[in-house]
Formats: C-alpha cells, sequence, structure tokens
C-alpha cells in the first residue's frame, strides 16, 4: 500500500518513520502540511485516516488544529486536536480574498497561545491551497520579505523536485495580493468595473483536429461561485491572429472575478484556460484594459503547451467609474457603486479590521511561532541556497546539499529520515 501512497504523493516530501509512512512534511517546527487523511478505499491511495490522526494524537497529544481546505468531510472525532472547515475554496483555485486574512488570523492566535501548539494544513493532495495558506502565514509573521522568496521556501521544504509548490498563477497572484494588503500604508477597496469584451491575441490555440478552438467564456462570481454571464450560445470559431468575446451588453463586475475560456466540441466542451483577479487591485495604472500573457494564465505551466502560440494573451477590455476608485472608501461611493458593493462591505470592513490591528512580530516572536528555537530556524540557510542556486556556485552548492544530507544546518526535519518531534 505503501508503494501506491508514495505514488499517489509524488515529489512531496513523506514523513517515514516508528512504522509511519505519511504525506506529512514539516515545514516548520510549527507547521505541519499534509494531504487528505483518507477513509476506507480512499484510504489506500491517500493518508490514512486512523495513521494520521494516531501519529497526531501521538506526537501533539491535543495541541493542534488542523485546517481542512478540501471542502470535503470526514471523521473528525478521530483527532483531539480542534478541526477548522468551514471554508469554500475549489481546487487549483484562487480563494475569496478574506479567507486568507481570516485563517492566517486564526493560525496565529492559535499559535501565540502555547509554545507547544502546532497546525496541521491540508487540502486534497496538500500542495496548492496548502502552500498558499502557508506561504501567507509565513509572510504574515514578517520572516519574509518578498513572494519569490516564501514560495521558494515552501517548495523546497515540502518537495523533492524543484518547480513544484504553489504554482496556480491565480494562488500565486493572491499570495501577493494579501502580501500587497498587509504592507501598504493605505487603505484599498473593491471597485465595480464594467466589462466590455474580452481580446485573444495570437494564434488560434489549437484544440481541434485541423487546428483552430471555438471559444466562449463563463463569467464566475467566487464569493458565491455565481456565473454571471456566458457567451457559449455566441461562440465562434477563431480565425487569424485575434479573436473577440463580445458581450451583447457591458457588465457590471466587482470583487474576486473568475473567468473560464472553453473550447466548444462537436460532443462536449473542452477546457481551455482561466483566470483570476479582485477589482480592489485595479486601479488609475490599468486605464481601460487588464493584460493577462501565458504565464498568468491557469492551469500552470500552460506555457509549455504546444496548442497556444508562445505569445499568446488576453486583454480584457474594461470601463472605469468616472467618480469612484480603489481608494473610495464605501460611505463615499456613489449611488451606483453603493448598490453592487453591500455585499462586498462586510468582507472588507473585515479585511481591514484584521490589517488595522495587525502588528509585524518581532524577530524573536516569529522565531517562536515558526520554530520555537532559533537553532531550528533555517529560513537565512534556505535564501542562501537560493541565491547560490541562482548564482550556479558549484562550491556553494555542494556545500549546502552536505549539510542537507548530514541533517545539521538546513532543513533540520529532512522528511525521508525524519525524527520524531519531541515536544519542548
Amino acid at each position: 500500500m505503501n508503494y501506491i501512497r508514495e505514488k499517489v504523493s509524488g515529489k512531496k516530501k513523506r514523513l517515514i518513520q516508528e512504522g509511519y509512512n505519511l504525506d506529512l512534511t514539516y515545514v516548520t517546527k510549527r507547521i505541519i502540511a499534509m494531504s487528505y487523511p483518507g477513509e476506507g478505499f480512499e484510504g489506500f491511495y491517500r493518508n490514512p485516516i486512523d495513521q494520521v490522526a494516531a501519529y497526531l494524537n501521538t506526537q501533539h497529544n491535543q495541541d493542534y488544529m488542523v485546517f481542512n481546505l478540501s471542502c470535503r468531510k470526514y471523521d473528525f472525532s478521530k483527532f483531539k486536536g480542534i478541526v477548522q472547515d468551514c471554508w469554500i475554496w475549489k481546487d487549483h483555485h484562487s480563494p475569496p480574498l478574506d479567507l486568507l486574512f481570516e485563517i492566517c488570523d486564526l493560525i496565529h492566535g492559535y499559535l501565540k497561545g502555547d509554545k507547544i501548539n502546532v497546525v496541521v494544513i491540508h487540502c486534497l493532495a496538500g500542495k496548492g491551497r496548502t502552500g498558499t495558506i502557508i506561504c501567507c502565514y509565513l509572510l504574515y509573521t514578517g520572516k519574509f520579505k518578498s513572494v519569490k522568496d516564501v514560495l521558494y521556501y515552501y517548495g523546497k521544504k515540502r518537495f523533492e523536485k524543484e518547480g513544484l509548490g504553489v504554482n496556480q498563477p491565480c494562488q500565486v497572484k493572491y499570495v501577493e495580493y494579501f502580501y500587497k494588503l498587509l504592507t501598504m500604508d493605505y487603505v484599498i477597496y473593491p471597485t465595480v468595473i464594467t466589462l466590455k469584451r474580452i481580446i485573444f491575441q495570437g494564434k488560434a490555440p489549437a484544440f481541434r483536429m485541423r487546428g483552430g478552438c471555438k471559444p466562449y467564456m463563463q463569467v464566475i462570481q467566487v464569493k458565491n461561485d455565481k456565473e454571471l454571464y456566458s457567451t457559449q450560445k455566441e461562440a465562434i470559431k477563431y480565425k487569424g491572429i485575434q479573436h473577440d468575446l463580445q458581450l451583447d451588453k457591458p457588465m457590471p463586475i466587482y470583487g474576486d472575478i473568475l473567468i473560464k475560456v472553453f473550447n466548444e466540441g462537436m460532443i462536449k466542451a473542452e477546457k481551455m484556460f482561466r483566470l483570476a483577479f479582485n477589482t480592489a487591485f485595479i486601479d488609475d495604472s490599468c486605464q481601460d484594459s487588464l493584460q493577462f500573457s501565458l504565464l498568468d494564465l491557469d492551469p500552470s505551466q500552460l506555457n509549455k503547451d504546444e496548442r497556444f502560440d508562445k505569445n499568446f494573451q488576453v486583454i480584457i477590455k474594461i470601463e472605469r467609474c468616472t467618480k469612484c476608485n480603489n481608494r473610495t472608501s464605501f460611505d463615499m461611493l456613489c449611488e451606483i457603486c453603493k448598490a453592487y458593493l453591500q455585499d462586498e462591505e462586510k468582507q472588507w470592513i473585515k479585511i481591514n479590521a484584521l490589517i488595522k490591528q495587525y502588528k509585524v512580530p518581532d524577530d524573536n516572536l516569529a522565531t517562536e511561532l515558526l520554530f520555537i528555537k532559533k537553532e531550528y530556524d533555517d529560513i537565512d540557510y534556505a535564501m542562501q541556497l537560493k541565491r547560490s542556486e541562482k548564482d550556479g556556485d558549484p562550491k556553494d552548492l555542494l556545500e549546502f546539499e552536505e549539510r542537507i544530507r548530514a541533517k545539521t544546518i538546513i532543513f533540520p526535519l529532512e522528511q525521508t529520515q525524519q525524527q520524531s518531534y519531541i515536544q519542548q
């Protein structure tokens, strides 16, 4: 069974010790990433729930909190710790923006409560959604100063292979949104924009046997997973090097927006790509359009899909309110924008309240929150490794590889031979 589970978990670092073989990684001393605890048949290829519960209950007693991001239920009673699971977040997609702040606030409060407390975060595979939350919280502690660094660190700690981790462009974008809101010295608010049309530029993606495609789009409000508009009935073949998806009338959109694009097939529709954004981050620099290159589109590594022109891009033509922008508070909105943004107001009051009360932990507290003790803090070494990989210094890389194998400095909880966690 372990062979099947190892194949399913892929390149993720596993906990192998004392009879356990689990897709479970200590990203830091106090933050655990794992895959879904499966019951019944699912336990044959995912983490068996009884083994996961036994490990956590033995190693951490009741001093742990599980964050279930999978949108699925299982037998929570097997766990001595607390299980949090009230969030809606689709696999491979970006989350509602307020969810990131809500979860980070819960993690922070729990880890501050007692030094022996740990958090356990999982989705299904324990990769993208799990990593998005972990990266956001690592930024929240102030131990990282850039999104690229925190993504690198998570990828290095959770995976055996380079280039894995949080790699869906929409999820990376929302980590960037989170960090921007956390560090900016002014307050922003959602805006109402009018979606006019979407333009594809570049040679038509080859989704049909004879080349080309017949694309249509769905515009979705993420918060309630509501389809706002579809162009399926108006789908026509993509010819030449530019294609327009026209709306029969301009459509107001606001908040977290997801746009899915499909190819209208002979039998069924085929997914082409999707993109996501939040209108609070559309400012005066955007003027009348939003642009997305192939690297900005989901799923990840679309730039390696031979069906797409390497210069393919999506341009969303928009119109912004002449009276309001993303610095306009809710009480100063024009009547039109105020009517649309009633539901968003509650979400943003919560976000801005959490930001207002947020204080960057000092280094000692941040170290305690993540590692308990300074001697377990491997962030500086990870960043040195990142610089060495970039510079390609063979001597430095060899030295770091030897340290990793010896388990002396970087990544003291190397998962392939991970020792038991000892409560301090």
